[in-house]
């Protein structure tokens, strides 16, 4: 082999070193470019979170769910017939205390230990409506403010209206 035809060869491996170098040079920037959008999109920050003192503006959603140590559901934020409800739920699950509100009615609904309907103070159709119940849910004594008048309605064990005393 001559002098040149080593020089040509070696012009030509060169060649192809060049062309690789700017391949892994593409292909690293191309690397770095990818983990810097990654990191500005905070897909994966180094910062730490903010306090909450730093945190501003708003969170939307149709649900918030509160769950205690233990993961049991504690209370319940959301959307329920066209309107919003909150819930705080005992330890054992059950509701304690419902808030509701829609266009049609406002109201608060009390349970007992069971769960059960044991008061409820709501305004529907533009009527305030004061009702107790039994451990059964039946309703013993409400209150109503009607558009002629107040109402007060007692009733027994057997739901027969008893006169007020």
């Amino acid at each position: 082999m001559t002098t040149d035809e080593r020089i040509e060869k070696l012009e030509r491996e060169l060649s192809k070193a060049r062309t690789r170098i700017h391949i892994l040079v593409v292909g690293a920037g191309l690397c770095l470019a990818s983990l810097a959008a990654v990191y500005a999109y905070g897909q994966f920050s180094l910062k730490p979170r903010p306090s909450t003192a730093e945190v501003s503006g708003e969170l939307r959603a149709r649900n918030f769910v509160l769950e205690d140590e233990k993961g049991r559901v504690r209370a319940t934020l959301g959307m329920f017939e066209g309107g919003a409800m909150l819930r705080l739920h005992t330890e054992n699950g059950d509701t304690g205390v419902a808030l509701y509100l829609n266009d049609e009615r406002a109201g608060i609904t009390l349970n007992d230990k069971n769960g059960k309907h044991r008061a409820v103070l709501a305004v529907t159709q533009n009527m305030p409506i004061l009702s107790l119940s039994d451990e059964r849910e039946e309703p013993r004594a409400s209150l109503a403010v009607l558009k002629d008048g107040p109402i007060l309605t007692m009733r027994d064990a057997k739901g027969q209206v008893v006169p007020i005393r």
